[in-house]
């Protein structure tokens, strides 16, 4: 874990390496008391880029208070030369879901000319469109367009706002701005010389873009990966538990906490607009591949350039359709049938219905372990999240799993309160 790397790695730095009585506390410590804040750092003070990346790590994992006091030292940096640092800030905002504060720290950058960029322009679109701001998302948007003109992932980006925007013409010139850009610089091409000349044809910008790109990619497949290692734990342990084995249910516990952790964190999920259902995950990278997982496609293949373009192809072929369907009309280059598209139902490769399967799980074990009123809060979220929220199916069983819950534990508060929300839900059934 990343916070107890950061202490162990500090204490190491600072000559306390063999200071073995703080290792008992160290993830209990949600203070960080071993390591306070003050004007000079104290006794133990950390460089300034550990304090804020240990405020990063606190808030992935909810303690917003303590995050706060490590991260408020990065506004007594310099912008240009943290404009790293500042970044990574953003993008874990964004990522917990405080997506006011990540913009905040983007117009920091645009507002000085070392740091205003066009990947910051970029980041500013995605949260402005994660914000219901669809206009400003389209402003920053085009402006990294312009910038780099040959940006295929940018310019599908677009047309999915000009699509959310309701604008179908400009929708469909992304699409075809797209084509014009494959044919120009031969993209569909896989062999080794042609993606070396096309790497000595691109700017600065479109090289580092792409190479971030690559790194996205590569990262969510290593998710997507370690993902489905720990899940097959998980099975594993499923007999054990439903035979009374406690440990196991402890286990379980240890090893399904973190996946819960990584769903709670996900924007997606979680939209400003609490009823909209879910439609995409934030990044085309991240669509793309949960798109090739649930099709049945090798994950790894996707990692590779041909297998990149396959995924542009195949997103632009979807988003073609779902504008052929609001026009009314066939598109012209293609014949076959406009069938609904759902939304992807995979998450790190993993199908919705084994992650309901794995929360319910954990939910038992956390009952059975006195964690009563924590499963019910866990269940809770799991519920509010617009994977499960606009299914009804699901709904009733998370709601089912939590009476259970309640009546082992003898929450009779919680009991009374998902009483009256199944009568609400189902006033005609007299079974409940």
């Amino acid at each position: 874990m990343g916070v107890v790397d950061i202490k162990r790695g500090a204490r190491f730095v600072q000559g306390r390496g063999r200071e073995y009585q703080w290792e008992d506390n160290e993830l209990v410590d949600t203070e960080d008391d071993e390591y306070p804040v003050s004007a000079d750092g104290g006794e133990n003070g950390l460089p300034i880029e550990l304090r804020i990346k240990l405020g990063q790590f606190r808030l992935l994992l909810g303690n917003e208070d303590v995050a706060k006091t490590h991260i408020d030292a990065l506004h007594t940096l310099d912008t240009a030369a943290y404009e790293d640092l500042y970044t990574d800030v953003a993008e874990t905002y964004a990522e917990v879901g405080h997506v006011e504060l990540a913009i905040d720290i983007y117009e920091q950058l645009i507002a000085h000319p070392e740091t205003n960029q066009p990947s910051v322009w970029e980041r500013l679109a995605k949260c402005y469109r994660d914000q219901g701001d669809l206009s400003k998302a389209c402003r920053f948007a085009l402006d990294v367009v312009q910038a780099d003109p040959s940006d295929i992932d940018m310019r599908l980006w677009l047309g999915e706002v000009y699509e959310d925007m309701g604008n179908v013409d400009l929708a469909y010139k992304m699409i075809s701005d797209v084509e014009e850009i494959q044919q120009a610089e031969g993209i569909r091409e896989t062999d080794r010389e042609s993606q070396i000349l096309d790497a000595r044809r691109a700017t600065a910008y479109a090289s580092r873009r792409r190479k971030n790109a690559d790194e996205e990619r590569h990262r969510y497949l290593a998710s997507m990966r370690s993902a489905e290692v720990v899940f097959k734990k998980l099975d594993l342990l499923w007999q054990r538990i439903e035979n009374g084995d406690t440990r196991a249910m402890s286990e379980y516990y240890e090893s399904a906490m973190p996946m819960y952790n990584d769903w709670r964190h996900t924007r997606a999920f979680y939209p400003s607009e609490r009823q909209r259902p879910f439609r995409r995950y934030r990044t085309v990278i991240q669509t793309n591949l949960e798109n090739d997982a649930q099709e049945g496609e090798v994950v790894e293949a996707a990692a590779s350039a041909a297998s990149g373009q396959a995924a542009v192809q195949r997103q632009m072929d979807r988003m073609r359709r779902r504008l052929s369907r609001k026009q009314s009309k066939p598109t012209s280059s293609s014949t076959e049938p406009h069938t609904q598209l759902a939304p992807p139902t995979t998450f790190r490769g993993i199908l919705f219905t084994r992650w309901l399967d794995m929360f319910l799980m954990l939910g038992k074990c956390m009952a059975h372990t006195q964690y009563g009123p924590d499963a019910l809060s866990m269940l809770d979220t799991v519920f509010q999240s617009n994977v499960f929220l606009h299914d009804t199916k699901s709904k009733r069983m998370l709601k089912l799993v939590m009476m259970a819950i309640s009546i082992h534990c003898s929450l009779y508060d919680h009991l009374y309160e998902l009483t009256r929300w199944w009568c609400g839900s189902r006033p005609n059934t007299s079974g409940v």
